[in-house]
């Protein structure tokens, strides 16, 4: 259920699909291990309340366990991180360790080791790395990166943590393309990056479904809507949206499964409740239309009006349900989000406005060599309770003009270039009459995907987030592996 289509093996590609049963035995003794440790460190008050315990025996077991993992099969350390940062993208950026200078991130230290992880196996003649003619430009985009960070280092005299903090969110993390294409080195390899990707995004739906169940929803300032989860978790579960309607209209078994998975996703995202979530969801659908064969469309037309329907009579059951949260019903948080003529006086619209009249005055400043990485914004904006207020250190909330202000009329212009051979790639890819029909559903659905991201970049901050570029450069990195099997050269 979990996997987009089956991929063809390239002829260059053709290794042994066996198991290692010793080293798998290893790593699932070590797995266990760990697991058993820290379910009785966090469930045994009597081990909690011994503080040498935990730090002589508990903690470095349970590291020693999670490393045997990692240095046995690093492919699965990557592929477990992609799920958690599909489902909890929040809590991950939650944990850090305070250094004088900057603040060090689990994902750091990860990647950190899965660079060396690459770097001894290249020594050692061991790495199949998957040579792409796209990697140059991936390339191109870090070492935009690192231009910016110069610039506000040298240029604009940003705060160095405030830089590297920008460089590490935006760039560093899109390492996870290269990690991609360095750890699955065969076909059965991209089948679990698949399913990674596909577990994270059904196991974001359960989580929305246990909050709303429980009534854990949220409100993120006074006279706010109540949302669950946030906006990356949402658009998240739009992925397993799209793979239910591709498998549905290009014809596959479990059609009851694949719609019950689209039902779900649609619901989650209503009831997130986050306008930038819905008009993602919107252009990838359109998108989704787009890529898919004329044949094809009419049953996708027929496939999102059922689910509409079947979807509006379960919402309609759930309107006048009590969020005890605001006091008030779904329904009214919901209609509170879609009622376009209240957004004048909606403070998360008033802020962006605020917010982006100072990054184009910032970029004024510098517009061709931008202001690098690292600015922060200083503006004067309204409170929700009417008041004027200095906002210090807010984000722009539209990636597109944070980049433009970061980067610079130039660098702006080769990063839409990066992008625009990538969407080229791929859709001739899609118009290949031999494409297979795994081919055409990982590229479809990653398409899709695609689209959702860069479509909610223009409101919220998903091109300078960590959990979002992670997960688009590893989707990017799926997509073009999938073209290189279907036989075209890129």
């Amino acid at each position: 259920m979990s996997d987009f289509g089956d991929t063809t093996p390239s002829p260059v590609q053709q290794r042994s699909n066996a198991v290692d049963a010793y080293d798998f035995l290893i790593a699932a003794s070590a797995g266990a291990t760990g697991m058993l440790v820290l379910l009785a460190a966090f469930f045994s008050t009597g081990i909690l309340s011994s503080g040498g315990l935990v730090t002589t025996i508990i903690l470095p077991l349970a590291f020693v366990s999670t490393g045997l993992i990692a240095l046995l099969k690093p492919h699965w350390t990557f592929y477990g991180f992609i799920t958690l940062s599909m489902v909890f993208p929040h809590e991950l950026d939650g944990f850090f360790i305070p250094l004088t200078f900057m603040k060090v991130y689990p994902q750091d230290l990860l990647y950190l080791f899965l660079i060396a992880v690459c770097l001894f196996k290249a020594f050692a003649g061991k790495l199949h790395f998957h040579q792409l003619k796209y990697n140059k430009w991936m390339v191109l985009y870090i070492g935009l990166g690192m231009y910016s960070a110069a610039v506000g280092l040298l240029l604009t005299g940003n705060e160095y943590d405030n830089v590297f903090g920008d460089f590490r969110r935006s760039f560093f993390y899109f390492l996870s393309y290269f990690f991609a294409l360095a750890l699955t080195g065969m076909p059965r390899e991209i089948k679990f990056l698949k399913l990674a990707l596909c577990a994270g995004a059904i196991a974001v739906i359960f989580r929305g479904i246990l909050q709303a169940a429980l009534g854990d929803f949220v409100t993120r300032r006074f006279g706010d809507a109540a949302h669950i989860m946030n906006h990356f978790e949402v658009t998240f579960s739009t992925l397993a949206i799209y793979i239910g309607l591709v498998k549905l209209t290009l014809g596959t078994r479990h059609r009851l499964l694949w719609l019950a998975l689209s039902l779900s996703g649609t619901l989650i995202v209503v009831l997130g409740n986050f306008r930038t979530c819905w008009i993602g969801l919107f252009g990838g659908l359109a998108v989704l239309f787009f890529l898919l064969p004329s044949v094809h469309k009419r049953q996708l037309l027929i496939i999102t009006s059922i689910a509409f329907i079947i979807g509006a009579g379960f919402l309609a059951a759930l309107w006048n349900v009590d969020i005890q949260e605001s006091h008030s019903t779904i329904g009214e948080n919901i209609f509170k989000k879609a009622d376009l003529t209240a957004t004048r006086s909606d403070t998360n619209v008033s802020w962006r406005m605020d917010s982006y009249e100072n990054a184009v005055r910032l970029w004024k400043t510098q517009p061709i060599a931008g202001r690098g990485l690292g600015e922060e914004l200083e503006f004067i904006t309204t409170t929700s309770t009417g008041k004027p207020m200095m906002a210090m250190g807010h984000r722009v909330h539209n990636s597109y003009l944070w980049l433009l202000m970061s980067l610079g009329v130039v660098g702006f212009a080769v990063l839409c270039y990066i992008h625009w051979r990538y969407i080229c790639t791929i859709y001739a890819t899609l118009k290949l009459p031999g494409l297979t029909k795994g081919g055409r559903t990982t590229l479809t659905v990653g398409s899709a995907f695609y689209a959702t991201i860069l479509i909610s970049a223009l409101f919220d901050v998903y091109l300078e987030s960590a959990p979002p570029i992670t997960i688009l450069s590893v989707v990017m990195a799926l997509c073009l592996l999938t073209v290189r099997y279907e036989g075209l050269r890129i």
